[in-house]
């Protein structure tokens, strides 16, 4: 018994132990009731021989046959998509090109609708202040200064007092030649004091063709003719 139980082995049953459970149900076979006796103990054609109280294998359903699959005929392949527009390059600041020609157009533009106004207003002032010059010096030139009107005073003074013209020889012929101031004349005859006179006129280098009888005036300061007649034989 010592070296038995050195070497571990298993004890002996007696039969006084109850019997071991039954491996299909886990229970003494004593404490199965009749009613589960010898038909459930036994094992059935239908179990295939497996002990009684296993359960039976899941059946699997049967095969479905495959699916037909239909042959995938391929299309003709579409059109190869436009390119998409160029952008315009955006510069290195992030500004487009479009956007700085707008404003340097915008600017130029400005530019010349200020040299505009300002040539214009310019032009205006100027033909303004000639204006005011041409009015300023001509009332300058119609004032007369003082030294001006006695010159013109003497002027008429010395020609009021001028001595007239006295009676002779050449007031006769001025008189006569006052129709053909480019004949010539000659004194025919006249009075002691010429204030009668006979003067004949005619083209130069031919005979003469008139003869005035004049008289003097006094009160004109002159001859007056009294006739005019052809010179003749």
């Amino acid at each position: 018994m010592d070296n038995a139980n050195n070497l571990n082995l298993p004890k002996p049953v007696s039969e006084s132990q109850p019997e071991a459970p039954s491996v299909a149900t886990g229970f003494p076979e004593e404490a199965i009731p009749s009613e589960f006796g010898e038909e459930e103990s036994e094992t059935s054609e239908d179990s295939g021989g497996r002990p009684q109280g296993l359960p039976a294998p899941e059946q699997q359903p049967p095969s479905e046959p495959a699916p037909s699959v239909t042959p995938v005929v391929p299309s003709e392949p579409a059109p190869p998509a436009a390119p998409p527009p160029a952008a315009t390059p955006p510069t290195k600041s992030g500004v487009s090109w479009g956007w700085l020609i707008a404003c340097g157009i915008g600017c130029v533009a400005l530019a010349i609708a200020l040299a505009i106004i300002l040539g214009g207003a310019t032009y205006f002032v100027l033909k303004a202040r000639d204006e005011v010059e041409q009015t300023t010096t001509t009332t300058i030139e119609n004032i007369s200064t003082p030294a001006e009107e006695e010159s013109s005073s003497s002027e008429l003074e010395s020609a009021a007092t001028a001595p007239a013209e006295q009676p002779g020889e050449d007031a006769a012929k001025k008189a006569a030649l006052a129709d053909e101031p480019d004949w010539v004349a000659r004194v025919q005859s006249h009075s002691s004091d010429w204030t009668e006179a006979v003067v004949w006129t005619g083209p130069p280098e031919s005979e003469f063709v008139w003869a005035y009888t004049l008289r003097w005036d006094d009160t004109s300061g002159q001859y007056e003719v009294l006739s005019m007649d052809t010179v003749g034989p």
